[in-house]
């Protein structure tokens, strides 16, 4: 920014564009400030709803844990105290599993069964237990192009109605004996929606 003041006065000129320029910049950083305030509250209230939601999901997994007896956890445990390991790809989970280095995984149980009926994890993996979620799938196409979306919506009807859908189900995931939940074979969303087909 590039502020002039004439005046014949240099004195007065100069603190008249200096006072222009300091109350500018005083300005700015009070609306920086107020932004950065508005973020934190924001950000605070995200957080809380954040670790709600993380706490009723620890319970229900707890729950869950003793239904099946998966894990042995005391009353005055909870999940932060088990051992949690992060791997970066599902092929080091599936590693860890296999060589007992963690005692389950768990993600997208057809992720899960992908796994289990690979020849490879033949008798070694197996899906258990329930289902903690609903997870839309999607397909990425460019935004508004309603065109290509129909068609890639017809395709994947066709492709259920065909029975090509149980068929792929049947040869990939088959082996490890995962039969697809309520939801399935996936229905695609309506174009211009938000969410993805459900599987």
């Amino acid at each position: 920014m590039r502020l002039h003041f004439d005046s014949t006065d240099p004195f007065f000129a100069a603190k008249a564009v200096n006072t222009v320029a300091q109350s500018f910049i005083n300005i700015n950083l009070e609306r920086r400030f107020e932004a950065s305030a508005y973020a934190k509250t924001f950000l605070e209230e995200k957080l809380l709803q954040t670790k709600a939601k993380l706490e009723d999901s620890e319970r229900e997994l707890v729950r869950f844990s003793r239904d099946l007896e998966i894990v042995n956890i005391d009353e005055k445990q909870n999940i932060y105290s088990q051992n949690l390991q992060e791997y970066n790809t599902y092929t080091l989970c599936v590693d860890a599993l296999k060589a007992k280095n963690v005692d389950a995984l768990t993600t997208d149980n057809t992720i899960l069964a992908g796994y289990a009926a690979q020849p490879a994890n033949k008798g070694q993996l197996k899906v258990v237990g329930q289902t903690f979620s609903t997870e839309n799938y999607g397909v990425g196409l460019p935004k508004g192009d309603t065109a290509l979306c129909q068609k890639v919506t017809d395709a994947i009807n066709k492709w259920i109605s065909s029975g090509e859908w149980q068929k792929a189900v049947e040869k990939n995931l088959g082996p490890s004996g995962f039969k697809p939940g309520a939801g399935n074979p996936p229905k695609p969303a309506a174009c211009g929606a938000s969410s993805g087909a459900t599987g």
